[in-house]
């Protein structure tokens, strides 16, 4: 996997790609209570069959994330099915036991970030959060979304509850308050057992 390189992805991405493809560099991130992932999508194909990293979809660079975190053998699967199958096989609810993050280029200049965060996380991941809030600051051409969902990463299931999305201006430092304010920071074991912490590729995608 690659790891994320802000500068690159939210600044100098929009000069080194094709006009046709810049809405297909994508991004990832998943909070565990262990570790902070932040890669480029897996490789896919551009407007001209060429193969690049960031281009494919979240749900298959989630998968990829998953095999490698709990050691998943998937490479021998052809179909995407099979693999997700095996992964959901030991990644029960996938990624709503953690905090997920999606990175898209919308527009020309423009970058979106959605952040989908589970009822309860821990201090671990409350801090990277924020780290990543500061970060995505940085940059004016960034839109944030957050979204406090209703699934419970401690018992494994949603509760009875409203799902509180936040959107705007300062989107983020909102739903922190709110996990802040509202008691979800919990000290709890990662959901999933035997989880390895991710080895990147340290290399900037060009």
């Amino acid at each position: 996997m690659e790891k994320l390189n802000f500068d690159y992805y939210f600044k100098d991405s929009f000069g080194n790609i094709n006009e046709d493809d810049r809405n297909r560099l994508c991004a990832t991130g998943l909070i565990t209570p262990i570790q902070n992932i932040q890669v480029l999508n897996i490789a896919n194909t551009d407007s001209k069959f060429e193969y690049h990293e960031g281009f494919g979809f979240h749900h298959d660079t989630l998968t990829k994330i998953f095999s490698e975190m709990f050691d998943i053998d998937i490479d021998n699967e052809a179909w995407n099915w099979d693999k997700d199958e095996k992964v959901e096989e030991v990644v029960k609810n996938r990624d709503k036991n953690y905090v997920f993050i999606r990175y898209i280029h919308y527009d020309e200049t423009s970058s979106y970030v959605n952040v989908m965060i589970p009822r309860f996380i821990t201090s671990f991941q409350y801090n990277e959060l924020s780290k990543l809030n500061d970060i995505y600051k940085n940059y004016d051409n960034v839109e944030v979304e957050a979204g406090v969902t209703t699934f419970n990463p401690i018992t494994s299931k949603s509760e009875e509850i409203d799902m509180h999305p936040f959107e705007g201006e300062n989107a983020l430092d909102r739903a922190l308050a709110f996990i802040k304010n509202n008691n979800r920071i919990k000290e709890y074991d990662s959901p999933i057992k035997n989880e390895k912490i991710l080895k990147y590729n340290e290399k900037t995608f060009k």
